[in-house]
């Protein structure tokens, strides 16, 4: 009976996470973030550009 008990412990364990693991969870999850938000202020101001880029045009063939 002891060494199934002993077995199931040491299983248990390998599949526990260690601080280590979270943090580089952590650092990776911080890592995606920090690229998204850069391709979303990316596509932006790209967006903003364009749209102003088009008020402009519509604004001189209305002059016109």
């Amino acid at each position: 009976m002891q060494s199934v008990v002993h077995s199931y412990d040491e299983t248990s364990r390998k599949e526990l996470a260690t601080k280590a693991d979270l943090q580089a969870v952590r650092t990776e999850l911080k890592e995606a973030i920090a690229n998204t938000k850069h391709e979303i202020l990316k596509w932006m101001i790209a967006t903003m550009v364009a749209q102003t880029a088009l008020i402009v045009a519509v604004m001189a063939f209305l002059q016109k």
